[in-house]
């Protein structure tokens, strides 16, 4: 008793926060201050570090968050990485994550998806019982479900957390994890395949904590990017096959549940968003034939149709589209 005492106290004395949110940005500086307008009182309340890493070529985001640090918010910690090379510039903000945050659990964040104020005692409560990995979703989970299997886990609560901000992680268990070649082996979902091996470990503890979707307010700002991006989809399919290929051989038994999860649970691959994309220009027949492999396993729609939206004309597609949206 003494002992575990002990081990408390001295948590407490090495950890400036309970719970710490990093957030990646760059160049996003209106995402910022609409993030810190939503969460900063909250948290300062219960005293949740926020941890800001910019990547930014301008000031303004640094003057966003300089403005709050000048209202009191001490809590809003700022690092500047003015380096050009966005790849490297991403991986040095992400390692700097655990090098700068002082805290027992972190929450990575992005400036396009952040949960704004949901039920931080809730979280704080689960944090006190000394869970490993605490996610934070509504549909299609439809309810709040604890876990002593690491495989169980992760075969409930993958989709959940491939959105950033919806995790909480102890720190210890990704301390030593080397960003680089986690984000060289799975680009769009290194986090995911970081937080599956941080929890292969004996006594494990996690919680899928189900939230009213009026009452959780994601910020995801996805739908801006994947207009923007030409064949964004074709990098989804690809680095979701490759998360799946390399979790650890733990999860072997239940990788054919999860090829198609983020098709099947958020229908992200829906008729009606391929019509979308092709009325976009974003894919072709010939990157359909490319990616074969992981079409038939990611997507859940038939190939031959699948083929079909990606050869027709992109005036028709949209025609379509518009039609199946009305």
């Amino acid at each position: 008793m003494i002992v575990k005492s002990l081990i408390i106290i001295q948590k407490c004395v090495m950890s400036k926060y309970k719970i710490a949110m990093g957030i990646l940005t760059a160049n996003r500086s209106k995402h910022i201050k609409e993030d810190l307008n939503a969460i900063a009182a909250e948290t300062y309340k219960r005293n949740i570090g926020i941890y800001i890493y910019d990547g930014s070529t301008d000031i303004k985001t640094e003057k966003v968050v300089s403005e709050f640090i000048d209202k009191g918010y001490h809590h809003v910690h700022y690092f500047h990485n003015n380096e050009h090379d966005d790849k490297k510039n991403f991986r040095d903000r992400a390692s700097s994550l655990l090098s700068e945050m002082d805290a027992e659990y972190i929450w990575i964040c992005g400036d396009k998806f952040t949960i704004l104020p949901v039920n931080y005692e809730k979280i704080l409560f689960y944090v006190d019982k000394d869970y490993d990995i605490i996610t934070i979703y509504s549909k299609p989970i439809n309810r709040t479900q604890c876990f002593s299997d690491p495989v169980l886990f992760l075969n409930y609560a993958i989709v959940p957390l491939t959105h950033w901000g919806s995790t909480i992680i102890r720190k210890e268990l990704i301390n030593n994890f080397n960003f680089i070649d986690i984000m060289s082996k799975c680009p769009s979902f290194w986090h995911v395949y970081m937080y599956a091996k941080a929890i292969e470990k004996q006594n494990f503890l996690g919680i899928v904590l189900f939230v009213n979707e009026k009452k959780l307010q994601l910020k995801a700002r996805y739908h801006t990017r994947s207009r923007t991006l030409s064949h964004m989809w074709y990098s989804w399919i690809e680095n979701w096959y490759k998360l799946i290929e390399i979790l650890p051989r733990r999860y072997s038994r239940i990788k054919p549940n999860l090829y198609n999860r983020i098709d099947k649970d958020v229908h992200f691959f829906c008729l009606q968003e391929l019509f979308r994309q092709r009325a976009e220009n974003q894919f072709d027949f010939r990157k359909c034939l490319e990616y074969k492999q992981y079409i038939s396993k990611v997507i859940l729609l038939p190939n031959l149709l699948v083929y079909f939206i990606s050869a027709i004309p992109t005036e028709i597609a949209g025609m379509i589209y518009k039609y199946i949206v009305l």
